[in-house]
C-alpha cells in the first residue's frame, strides 16, 4: 500500500515512494479467474470508482462480456456478464457519454455489430443496448479502438473490418450514441488496429494491419473528421497484435507489431511527419500474437510484454530507450494466452497485467513485485543519482495520471501544467523535498478544479536548475 501521503491541495495527491530495482523478476506468480469459453479480449478501468482497475472480458464462444471488480487488493470479485451476441472480439473501455465513469464497447463478429454498454456509476452496466451495424454486407468486424478524433464530444470508436476492406469510425455525438460509420478503405482483412498521434499533428491517426496483403498502413488525420488516403509498409504475415509507444525517445511514437504465423516482432520507428522507417524485428519470440507496450520497470523507457499462446507464457523485454530491447524473463501464464492490458490493482502506482487465456477460459493477473517503498526504508545507495523527470503513466490518459520525478539532494521543487499555447494550466507542486523517488497524480483539471479539454499538454519539473518538459495527452 502507498505510504506517506501528503495532500498539496484538495485535488491533488502527491505520494513519497522508493525507487524500483532496474533488473529482476517484475511479475509473480499469477491468480486465474475463470469465465466463459474462449475469452478473446480484455480491457482494465475503474469501473466502480473504487479500489482501483477492474477488468472487463469478452469470450467469444459465450458471446457474454464478463465484469470482475477489484477488491483493492489486487484480487476480484465476478460482478456480472453482459450478453454481447454473436462471437465478440474485441472490447474497448472509455467514458463515452461523459458521466459515470468508464464505458464498455465490443464488436461482434458474426453478426457485425458495434455494442455500447454505458456504466451506472457503481461498476454495473445499463441494459439499453447500443447496437450498431458495422461497414456495410459481411464486414466481420475484428478490432474495437477508442480515441477522439474530431476533438469534441468525448472518445468516438474505429473498428477494422476483416470480412473486407475498411476501417469504420464512429463519431460520438457526446451523450453515448454515436453517428452512421464513416468507412474507410485499407488493405482487405485488416485485423489490429490502434489510434494514436503519429504525424505529431495531436489528433490521433489511424494504424492498422492487414493479413491478405501482409501490409501495415497509416490513416493520418486531417483534424476535421476526415483522413487521408493510407500509407503503407510490408508487414509480417498475418500479422495481429499492435501497440505503440515512443521507444527512441525522439519523432513521437513508434509501433509494435506482433504475428499469427512468424517469428519474431517488428519495430517501426517514427519518422516525425507520420511515416516510418522500414522495421526491424526486435525478438525471435515465436509467434507473438498479441503486444502491449508497458513501462514495467517505470525507469521512463517504454518495455515490451508478449503473451506467447503457443508456449503459454508471456515474455518481458526492457526497454533501453534507443529503439532496442533485451530479453527479460518469462512467465506461465494460462492456456493459450492471448488479449492483455495494463492497469493499476493494488495501489502502488506500477502496472500491472491481466491476459485472457483462450484455451483456459480463464484471466490470468500478474502483480508487478517492482512496486513502491516508503523512502525511509530506502538506503542512501539507492537514492536517484541526477534529477529525472519520467514519463507519466498511463498515457494517453483519462481521468488520471502519475508522473513520476527523481530528486538527487533536498530541493524546492515546482511540477507545473501548461497548454500547448505555453498557458499554465495548473501548478501540481511547489514546496521543499528531500531527495528521493516521488510520484505526483494530475485529474486532468485546472486550478479552480475544473476538468480541462482533451487534448496535449506539458508538464514541466524545475528544480536546483534543471528544467525538463514533457508531453501527455488526455482522452476523453
Amino acid at each position: 500500500m502507498l505510504r506517506g501521503t501528503i495532500y498539496l491541495t484538495f485535488c491533488l495527491l502527491i505520494v513519497i515512494i522508493g525507487t524500483a530495482n532496474a533488473q529482476g523478476d517484475f511479475f509473480g506468480i499469477a491468480d486465474n479467474y475463470l469465465l466463459g469459453t474462449q475469452p478473446f479480449d480484455i480491457c482494465c478501468a475503474d469501473f466502480d470508482g473504487i479500489n482501483g482497475d477492474d477488468f472487463a472480458v469478452v469470450s467469444q464462444n459465450a458471446d457474454f462480456a464478463y465484469v470482475y471488480l477489484n477488491d483493492g487488493d489486487g484480487t476480484f470479485t465476478y460482478s456480472n456478464a453482459y450478453a454481447a451476441y454473436d462471437a465478440p472480439k474485441s472490447i474497448v473501455s472509455a467514458d463515452f457519454d461523459g458521466i459515470n465513469g468508464p464505458d464498455l464497447a465490443y464488436v461482434t463478429y458474426n453478426n457485425n455489430r458495434l455494442i455500447v454498454r454505458l456504466n451506472d456509476g457503481d461498476g454495473t452496466f445499463d441494459d439499453v443496448i447500443r447496437n450498431m451495424a458495422v461497414g456495410s454486407g459481411d464486414t466481420r468486424p475484428q478490432c474495437v479502438y477508442a480515441a477522439d478524433f474530431d476533438g469534441f464530444n468525448g472518445p468516438d470508436i474505429v473498428t477494422s473490418n476483416a470480412g473486407g476492406s475498411s476501417v469504420s469510425v464512429f463519431f460520438n455525438v457526446g451523450d453515448g450514441t454515436f453517428t452512421l460509420p464513416v468507412n474507410l478503405t485499407v488493405g482487405p482483412n485488416p485485423s489490429q488496429l490502434v489510434a494514436a498521434d503519429f504525424g505529431g499533428s495531436s489528433h490521433p491517426d489511424i494504424a492498422v494491419a492487414t493479413v491478405i496483403y501482409d501490409s501495415l498502413e497509416i490513416l493520418i488525420n486531417n483534424g476535421d473528421s476526415t483522413f487521408q488516403p493510407p500509407i503503407t509498409y510490408p508487414a509480417p504475415t498475418t500479422s495481429i497484435g499492435m501497440d505503440f509507444a515512443d521507444f527512441d525517445g525522439i519523432n513521437g511514437n513508434d509501433l509494435i507489431l506482433g504475428s499469427y504465423n512468424s517469428v519474431g516482432l517488428s519495430l517501426y520507428l517514427n519518422n516525425g511527419d507520420g511515416t516510418f522507417a522500414d522495421s526491424v524485428i526486435v525478438s525471435s519470440i515465436v509467434y507473438p500474437r498479441s503486444v502491449a507496450c508497458i513501462d514495467v520497470d517505470q525507469d521512463s523507457n517504454m518495455d515490451l510484454v508478449v503473451p506467447m499462446e503457443m508456449r503459454d507464457s508471456v515474455a518481458v523485454f526492457l526497454g533501453n530507450g534507443n529503439g532496442t530491447f533485451q530479453a527479460q524473463d518469462t512467465y506461465a501464464a494460462g492456456d493459450g494466452p492471448r488479449g492483455i492490458e495494463e492497469g493499476d490493482f493494488n495501489g502502488d502506482a506500477y502496472p500491472d497485467i491481466a491476459i485472457a487465456n483462450l484455451n483456459g477460459n480463464d484471466v490470468s493477473v500478474f502483480l508487478n513485485q517492482e512496486g513502491p517503498v516508503d523512502i525511509t526504508d530506502v538506503s542512501r545507495n539507492t537514492l536517484p543519482d541526477q534529477f529525472r523527470l519520467s514519463q507519466n503513466y498511463p498515457n494517453p490518459f483519462n481521468p488520471s495520471t502519475n508522473i513520476h520525478f527523481d530528486l538527487l539532494k533536498r530541493s524546492q521543487v515546482v511540477i507545473s501544467i501548461y497548454n500547448m499555447l505555453g498557458q499554465q494550466i495548473k501548478i501540481l507542486a511547489d514546496e521543499e523535498l528531500p531527495a528521493g523517488t516521488y510520484s505526483v497524480e494530475w485529474d486532468g483539471t485546472n486550478e479552480e478544479c475544473q476538468t480541462v479539454s482533451t487534448g496535449v499538454y506539458l508538464y514541466n519539473l524545475e528544480v536546483d536548475g534543471f528544467i525538463e518538459t514533457k508531453k501527455m495527452m488526455l482522452l476523453k
